[in-house]
């Protein structure tokens, strides 16, 4: 009697690893998770009907299996947590004389085994191969895959980068053309957000030289040598984390334009950044080291580091900040380096850092403090809300 409890107790133990009903994938960022399961539910024929990837769930449609004779149907619920995929059985549902009704009953291991564990065990396996985890990225409909070239009459145009600086999005990359030619005017560039707003500009920068009328460049190409381009738009500070299209139109080469899609904002995390340190122009960084209110003085100080490769000159303009009275304080004079700025500018050598300072003339005690405001001379407007201090 003994030996059978045991043998009853093993096959109960091994029934229930198999209708296991989640896995932890060795996967961590869901933008390369829900491919592979959205691939795994395509290899299984079953379609997806809703998916929240804030909320970390995925629903699909019906599918339908047999039990003993009998017509069930049934839906996936997918969650992610961390690393972690589950699984559960939703709205099941058989067939009767009078169309499908709803079935009360738990579903059995042997259910749970053939259409849980089973497309657990795909998902895990398309996760555990390089190649296929790829193959799922590239074909999902989940999170598009940003197509970053594109070529028309013999000139190619990419983007290398987008990233947000102050209450402006910049979107950046190259020409490069077959052939020798001349390219003349980027006409009509517009962002179009996923939210369906439209966006506008002829500022950025051409060749590494700063513009306000990319409408008015003019270039002649070397084939195979690269061109650099930053366009630059205001929305206003509108958190954009996916631009559903950017478009170009040349004035030449004749009837040459170029549209990209579904664009990720950024599009790769800058390491540069954190709770201290904002973009003040392209790669090029400023650091909120400490503050003293003393003396009818409140200086903010901050240190500026380039990281473009190149000189570049800033120009730090028309700062002021609110208290939490409302109160508005533009009585600031700008040091870097040792040297009041005003409307003049202060060139900073690549990787070699310029000490600033906000000095702010009143009794401002900072915790008083809530909002910063400045500008970077063709760059962007910046309003920070939160000044933390790097250690």
């Amino acid at each position: 009697m003994k030996k059978i409890k045991v043998l009853f107790l093993s096959v109960f133990l091994t029934s229930v690893v198999c209708a296991q009903e989640s896995v932890t994938l060795s996967l961590t960022n869901p933008v390369q998770i829900w491919p592979v399961v959205e691939a795994a539910l395509q290899e299984s024929g079953v379609g997806i009907s809703s998916f929240n990837a804030s909320a970390g769930l995925l629903q699909t449609s019906s599918f339908e299996y047999v039990v003993l004779m009998v017509k069930n149907r049934a839906k996936y619920k997918i969650t992610l947590s961390g690393s972690v995929i589950a699984i559960e059985l939703t709205d099941r549902e058989y067939s009767s004389q009078s169309g499908w009704v709803s079935n009360p009953l738990p579903a059995s291991k042997s259910i749970k085994e053939k259409y849980i564990s089973a497309l657990l065990k795909k998902i895990e396996a398309i996760s555990q191969q390089p190649s296929l985890t790829e193959l799922a990225i590239k074909n999902s409909k989940l999170f598009p895959v940003f197509k970053g070239s594109d070529s028309q009459n013999g000139l190619t145009m990419t983007i290398t980068s987008t990233r947000v600086i102050g209450n402006k999005i910049m979107v950046s990359g190259q020409f490069v053309a077959s052939n020798n030619m001349e390219i003349r005017s980027m006409n009509e560039i517009n962002l179009i957000s996923k939210a369906g707003t439209q966006f506008k500009t002829d500022d950025g920068s051409f060749a590494g030289k700063e513009t306000g009328y990319l409408s008015q460049i003019s270039q002649s190409m070397e084939a195979d040598i690269p061109v650099s381009y930053d366009a630059l738009f205001d929305v206003n500070g509108e958190k954009i984390p996916t631009i559903k299209k950017f478009s170009v139109k040349m004035y030449r080469p004749d009837n040459t334009s170029f549209a990209f899609y579904d664009i990720p904002v950024p599009m790769e995390t800058d390491p540069n950044l954190n709770e201290s340190t904002i973009e003040i122009y392209k790669n090029v960084y400023l650091t909120f080291k400490k503050q003293e209110d003393t003396g009818g003085h409140l200086k903010i100080y901050f240190l500026i580091e380039n990281k473009s490769g190149k000189n570049r000159k800033i120009e730090i303009q028309d700062v002021s900040l609110i208290d939490s009275n409302g109160s508005k304080a533009d009585d600031c004079k700008v040091f870097i380096a040792g040297e009041e700025t005003a409307y003049n500018n202060v060139e900073a050598e690549p990787e070699v850092p310029l000490a600033g300072i906000f000095d702010f003339t009143g009794n401002i005690p900072f915790n008083t403090v809530k909002v910063l405001k400045f500008k970077t001379r063709w760059t962007a407007d910046f309003s920070v809300k939160k000044i933390v201090f790097q250690p």
